[in-house]
Parts: C-alpha cells; structure tokens; sequence
C-alpha cells in the first residue's frame, strides 16, 4: 500500500512538472504585438559649403576650390602648383548636414599628382615627405579615421 501511495504520488508530480512545463512554454512563445508605426521621411545631405582661402598662402591657386551650397558639392577639385620650399596653400571649408539623420566624419580621401605622375590616392601615411598635408576641424584637430 505504502508503495501505490509512494508511485501514484511520484506521477502526479510528474504530471504536474509536466503540465507546469507545458504551460511556461506555451506561454513564452505565443508572443502576440499589435499595433502602428510610422517612420518620418529622412533625408540624407552632407555638402561642403562656404571654401574660404586663406590669407597666410603664398601661391594662388591656378583651380581654386568651389563649394556652392546649391550645388551640394561633396568632391572639392583643386589645382596648385609648389614651385618652391616654404609654398603654402590654406583653405577652409564648412561640411554642412543638411539632412535629417545625424552624421559625422569617418574618414576622408585625397588624391594628388605629382610632376608628370599618375594621381594617386593618398593619406598622411603615404604623402611624400617633403609635402605636409593634413585636414583638420575648426579647432585645429586632426581629422583621423575611426576604428570601430
């Protein structure tokens, strides 16, 4: 008798733990979300506006860089010719965000040609060592690539 009693209580707890299970589980996975959204017209426009050469050049620029707002420009095209050491060209450039989802610099190319060369792309790495490039925010920080 003591052994019915002990099995018919073992699989009732059993059953239990079963059905306890059972119910978590249905429970947990019948995961029902109703409802609207909406998400608003973004607009993505970064441009560079407003190129201002500097006073402290010593060459004039044979293309100088145009930036005209209309025109939403994201390439600046340049010409400058160093004939000599101690030439320096400055300008400065606003990068405008003009649009509705928020950015910022990642990183930036450059291309130059030098003498009868081929343009190539480069970064202050790989300028020559006798040009000092380099492009930097308003405060006078260096613009350098972030790695995420």
């Amino acid at each position: 008798m003591k052994r019915n009693n002990k099995r018919i209580t073992n699989i009732i707890i059993i059953f239990i733990i079963f059905f306890i299970s059972l119910g978590y589980a249905y429970l947990n996975s019948n995961l029902s979300i109703t409802g609207a959204t909406s998400v608003a017209g973004n607009t993505w426009d970064i441009h560079f506006e407003n190129v201002v050469e500097s006073s402290d050049n010593t060459i004039t620029a044979t293309i100088a860089p145009v930036a005209n707002p209309q025109d939403k420009v994201t390439d600046l095209t340049y010409f400058i010719r160093f004939d000599k050491p101690g030439d320096v060209y400055e300008f400065n450039v606003d990068v405008v965000n003009a649009g509705t989802i928020d950015a910022m610099i990642e990183s930036f190319t450059s291309k130059i040609k030098i003498g009868d060369g081929e343009l190539q792309e480069v970064s202050a790495i790989t300028i020559p060592s006798y040009l000092d490039y380099y492009v930097t925010y308003e405060d006078g920080v260096k613009i350098k690539k972030i790695n995420y």
